[in-house]
């Protein structure tokens, strides 16, 4: 199952709608407002959380208002998930539905969500750890900047069909990458006839592009000068096993 996504979509300028100081008659009628079509539970934890501060809630509030925002298809993918659960890749959300749940969470939870530090927030847990910093107004966890095929794609000298990355991660001196293999390369119809395997040498091209990435957006301090993506050029690899 496959959903459309917006791929260029641009999250700025959150303000967060306060509801503070209000009579609590007031905050119930507001809260069951914004929360009417989450699922069970939610007005209630929210409820909670806006009177007692019950960091306990969080979770179930932003779950809940995951929920909301999702297909049939996707809940169901949703309550069979883990913390690991990516919401773009695995979970099928496009960044206007993300817009739409963090301006929820921001009106719900009474926090202000930071636009960078949103682009980071790639899976599941880091949702959770994030809000639940936010909820208890401590600094944020730091994370891995995650970028995707879109980004990629803009930087790198590659090309499809010659393009092996389509999410890279990269913490301080680290970077790690995923390519889903289809099945569909066009490669496959020329390796094992009728019984394709993925060529071993892909992988090490592979590899070597997440170097070229790393080159151009790392922020290690032994990168000191800006890198031309058209002089990268891959020649070795060194201790790598397919």
């Amino acid at each position: 199952m496959s959903y459309p996504r917006l791929r260029h979509a641009t999250i700025k300028n959150l303000s967060p709608y306060k509801m503070t100081n209000e009579p609590e008659s007031s905050v119930e009628e507001d809260l069951k407002e914004l929360l009417k079509r989450c699922p069970p539970g939610t007005y209630e934890s929210a409820l909670l959380f806006r009177k007692n501060k019950d960091i306990n809630q969080v979770e179930k509030i932003v779950l809940g208002i995951i929920d909301r925002h999702l297909e049939p298809e996707q809940r169901e993918i949703l309550a069979k998930s883990d913390d690991t659960l990516r919401m773009y890749e695995d979970l099928g959300m496009d960044s206007l539905t993300m817009l739409e749940i963090v301006m929820l969470v921001e009106q719900t939870l009474e926090v202000s969500i930071d636009n960078e530090e949103l682009r980071d927030l790639r899976t599941i847990g880091d949702v959770k750890t994030y809000l639940s910093a936010k909820a208890k107004g401590e600094e944020p966890p730091m994370l891995s900047k995650t970028y995707r095929i879109e980004e990629i794609a803009s930087l790198m000298p590659h090309r499809e069909p010659f393009l092996f990355l389509e999410t890279v991660s990269i913490n301080d001196d680290q970077a790690t990458a995923r390519y889903k293999i289809s099945g569909n390369e066009y490669f496959l119809e020329g390796h094992f006839k009728e019984n394709p395997v993925f060529p071993a040498s892909i992988m090490i091209e592979a590899l070597g592009q997440l170097c070229v990435f790393y080159l151009l957006k790392g922020e290690h301090p032994s990168l000191t000068e800006k890198v031309d993506p058209n002089t990268i050029f891959f020649t070795s690899c060194d201790g790598v096993k397919c």
